[in-house]
């Protein structure tokens, strides 16, 4: 998950899921996200 989104982040949490955040500050500049890192099948 993206660092920034502290209440995300928590409803995450308390639904039984680990989360590691991450700085991906320099993607979301050019207007990306995680999903654009990622090969969906």
């Amino acid at each position: 998950m993206a660092q920034g989104y502290p209440e995300a982040h928590t409803m995450v949490e308390e639904a039984g899921f680990d989360v590691v955040t991450l700085n991906v500050s320099e993607i979301q500049k050019c207007d990306g996200a995680l999903t654009c890192m990622s090969i969906l099948f």
